[in-house]
């Protein structure tokens, strides 16, 4: 890649930009595999590689005053995921002769990481995976779902941003539990 882009936070704190961050070479490979396991049983296999490394770039930044220099040759790009996968069960059921029309559930593992945050490559995720659940029914023109998100409450970082100096890391988003009505027409 020559002139990859780079987004960077304005020193100023109020902002994003762009940048340039010279040239890199990125290549990968993404496999994904659907197999029907049983009458109405599904499973699913997504997984992805990235190598995205930096050729010719020299990172600038300004702390205390000072300009600081790093040759970032061989880093890894931010924000880009080495590996990302996903793994899932889907089970459908039409029902006859029953009060509801049909039964579903579903559990999927998602999976990304190591995912480095900055140019330099100090602070990164490893590689974290979370569950989720779903299981619904539908009765005519309603369909009802029970689902759950980070089934294991797995504790990561899902953004990293650096402004006026000051590290800032959003963490991702915990355990959850919901549920959802639906109607179509």
């Amino acid at each position: 890649i020559q002139d990859i882009q780079l987004t960077t936070f304005a020193k100023t704190g109020s902002g994003r930009m762009i940048t340039n961050g010279g040239k890199a070479d990125s290549y990968g490979v993404e496999v994904s595999l659907r197999s029907r396991i049983a009458e109405g049983l599904t499973a699913d296999l997504n997984y992805g590689f990235t190598r995205a490394t930096f050729r010719d770039y020299i990172n600038e930044e300004k702390i205390n005053g000072e300009i600081i220099k790093t040759d970032c040759k061989g880093n890894f790009v931010p924000y880009t995921p080495r590996h990302t996968l996903s793994v899932g069960l889907q089970y459908n059921k039409l029902l006859k002769n029953c009060w509801l029309d049909q039964f579903s559930a579903s559990a999927q593992f998602i999976g990304a990481g190591k995912i480095y945050w900055t140019e330099r490559n100090d602070i990164f995720q490893n590689f974290y995976g979370t569950v989720n659940a779903k299981v619904g029914i539908r009765k005519g023109i309603v369909k009802v779902d029970l689902w759950t998100r980070n089934l294991t409450n797995t504790n990561y970082s899902a953004f990293y941003f650096e402004s006026r100096n000051i590290p800032f890391i959003q963490k991702g988003k915990p355990f959850q539990i919901g549920a959802e009505i639906a109607v179509a027409f």
